[in-house]
């Protein structure tokens, strides 16, 4: 896909829910040079329902499950879904140390 200009892939753990990671590394796997953004924060205990989590364990567990499904060693941007209120932002932003880390659509708090 670089020869097409494109060096950037954007998923996420819920997207799917569970299988855009997989789908990503089987289209992208014979590709150099394509930075992949993914996001975690978010479960979804049933159909329809998603909650917000940031407690940093479960956070660090979906980064690594990321790295796996996507074929990678590192997440080249490692995205929160949001913000978890109920867990300090410091904790959240230090819970996985990758390259990069935003907060796709957080609010100020």
């Amino acid at each position: 896909m670089p020869e097409l200009g494109i060096d950037f892939v954007d998923t996420a753990d819920s997207y799917g829910p569970d299988v855009s990671e997989q789908l990503i590394r089987e289209a992208l796997y014979r590709y150099d040079g394509i930075l992949i953004a993914t996001k975690a924060g978010f479960r979804r205990p049933g159909p329809g329902v998603w909650e917000t989590d940031g407690n940093p364990k479960y956070l660090r567990e979906q980064a690594i499950r990321s790295c796996h499904k996507l074929g990678i060693e590192q997440i080249g941007l490692w995205q929160l879904h949001r913000l978890d209120p109920k867990v300090p932002r410091e904790a959240q932003f230090a819970a996985t140390r990758l390259c990069s880390m935003t907060a796709s659509s957080s609010t100020p708090a």
